[in-house]
């Protein structure tokens, strides 16, 4: 479609490209440590700090199947923020940022200046990606490289040649996109689709062109896909997280998928919710309106939606709203290519510019106060945004929550009157034990130690000399004793999620134990507790068995 050329935009360009990053600070800047850490920001983050501590663990996350790049550049961030959360979620913030701008371009460069604007500002509105643009995943960052890669196919749609310049762009940005999140690859499927919307799929050149980005996005991919872990997650795998991927096909077949239909009504929550329903309506009509008009763009943004979606549905164990994020902005394109349209024509048909303003950005500001209202109610308090139903457990209610870490450390330091403070926690990835690392790191004469052991004995044994530690659950091979004198006239104190450490058991088991404190998120259970050491009781471990150990108990 070619572009139109609208005065207004001509004349009140500078004031709506002051309004843009207005709206950007506000959307994504503001109060953003408001939520508490969260269960995968502690991991990457810890991540990045084990990468900025020391080259050698350039693909610690590779053991869970997960690419690094985001942790790459989270490391050059970690030690720059007095909270250590938002080194991470700045590099999303960032990101974020870029998106909207590349938004912008490729609305303007398809269809005009006035659908670059408003895919700009729906982008910096939509729920969908304020509330993930506020967070330290990966997702946010995959979403910035899949419209970088339209935004270099954008020439290709309205029909201008190919060039191996922009192939060579295009396999860097394929490259990155997989060093960020995996299944980014399922998008490599766009360069053969522009292709063949553009009618130049049998074009020798464009297969050579899509093979050189091939190649760079290849060598981008080897070094990530070449090394091998010392230590996997299991079930897992580099090109894909959780890479059991026949039997969801083969039970698809069969009509018998366990989780697709609860999938796809998770998925229609996520629109409903993150989408909110006047877009959605703007959406249903530009969807009608590509079908109709074979408009090549909109269709190969069905295309960008729903290939990545379907295979997320029917795919995935069980589907987040982060998941679907990089098939989101072709969304925002149908969504606005009405309006854009409507625009267009109000200017044709010779009505007043001013009356063509008023009712646009009427219809504008109509579409967008459900999304301005969660987007308020995210910044402001998190606690009370109306997000849909898994997320709101996730990130507010439940054991991967954040809340609680910082009353801990605060409980923790609270008593101690200058002593060194030891803190074990067990070797659960994410909450507690990253979180609490992440904050106490950098504390005075403080120590944070992953006990390893706590699960099959009591977790401070006195008729031992110590134990052996590692550098962390991440880094197995690197070991160190540690002797129990070294914690002599110290506050010592064990943290532990509460579903796979009840106090009841813990207790039972450690005598030397005293319960501290019960932290909670949002729905009133508790996610972790604290313990502290007694050092009036004494602990014996004996061997009667293995896997239960019952110890005996003195006291003075």
């Amino acid at each position: 479609m070619p572009c139109i050329t609208i005065p207004y935009m001509k004349r009140n360009h500078s004031l709506l490209l002051l309004l843009l990053p207005l709206l950007f600070v506000v959307t994504h800047g503001l109060r953003l440590s408001a939520l508490p850490i969260f269960n995968d920001e502690a991991i990457y983050i810890r991540w990045a700090l084990l990468i900025h501590e020391d080259i050698g663990n350039l693909f610690v996350s590779a053991q869970d199947g997960k690419s690094p790049l985001f942790m790459w550049l989270n490391a050059l961030t970690v030690d720059r923020f007095d909270d250590i959360v938002l080194s991470g979620r700045i590099l999303s913030v960032v990101a974020g940022g870029l998106t909207a701008g590349l938004m912008f371009y490729i609305g303007r460069r398809i269809y005009s200046p006035v659908c670059g604007y408003l895919s700009a500002l729906v982008y910096l509105s939509l729920p969908f990606f304020t509330l993930h643009n506020r967070m330290a995943l990966v997702d946010t960052l995959g979403t910035f490289f899949a419209v970088a890669l339209v935004a270099l196919l954008a020439g290709a749609t309205t029909w201008n040649r190919f060039s191996p310049v922009r192939f060579l762009g295009l396999g860097l940005v394929m490259g990155m996109g997989f060093l960020t999140k995996t299944p980014f690859i399922i998008l490599f499927l766009l360069l053969p689709v522009s292709a063949l919307l553009a009618g130049k799929i049998r074009e020798k050149s464009v297969w050579l062109n899509m093979m050189l980005a091939g190649l760079i996005a290849l060598a981008c991919m080897a070094p990530y896909l070449l090394h091998e872990p010392s230590q996997q997650v299991a079930g897992t795998g580099k090109m894909l997280h959780n890479a059991d991927v026949l039997k969801p096909l083969i039970a698809l077949l069969k009509l018998d998928s366990p989780v697709l239909a609860e999938n796809m009504k998770q998925f229609a929550e996520y629109l409903w919710v993150y989408i909110t329903p006047p877009i959605l309506f703007l959406l249903l009509i530009g969807v009608l309106r590509a079908v109709g008009r074979r408009d090549r763009f909109g269709i190969f943004c069905l295309v960008w939606w729903l290939v990545p979606c379907a295979a997320f549905l029917v795919l995935g164990r069980e589907v987040y709203s982060r998941y679907f994020l990089f098939s989101i902005p072709p969304l925002v394109f149908l969504a606005m290519e009405p309006l854009h349209t409507f625009y267009a024509d109000l200017q044709i048909r010779g009505r007043k510019e001013n009356q063509t303003q008023a009712i646009v950005a009427g219809l504008v500001l109509l579409a967008l106060i459900p999304a301005w209202k969660f987007d308020y109610q995210w910044i402001v308090a998190p606690e009370s945004t109306p997000m849909a139903k898994k997320d709101r457990w996730q990130y507010l209610e439940s054991q991967y929550s954040g809340y609680g870490i910082r009353s801990a450390i605060k409980q923790m330091n609270a008593g101690r009157q200058g002593r060194p403070l030891w803190l074990f926690v067990s070797r659960t990835w994410g909450m507690p034990g990253d979180a609490l690392y992440l904050y106490m790191k950098d504390l005075p004469d403080t120590h944070v130690v992953e006990a390893w052991w706590a699960h099959t004995m009591p977790i401070f044994p006195d008729n031992v000399q110590g134990m052996n530690i590692n550098r962390s659950k991440y880094q197995l091979k690197v070991q160190r004793t540690l002797l129990w004198e070294e914690l002599k006239g110290a506050d010592v104190y064990f943290a532990a999620r509460n579903e796979f450490f009840p106090p009841e058991i813990v207790l039972q088991r450690n005598p030397n134990l005293v319960l501290a404190g019960s932290y909670h998120p949002l729905d009133s259970q508790p996610s972790f507790n604290l313990f502290k050491k007694n050092d009036a009781i004494k602990v014996f471990m004996t061997p009667r068995d293995p896997k239960v150990v019952a110890p005996t108990v003195s006291a003075p």
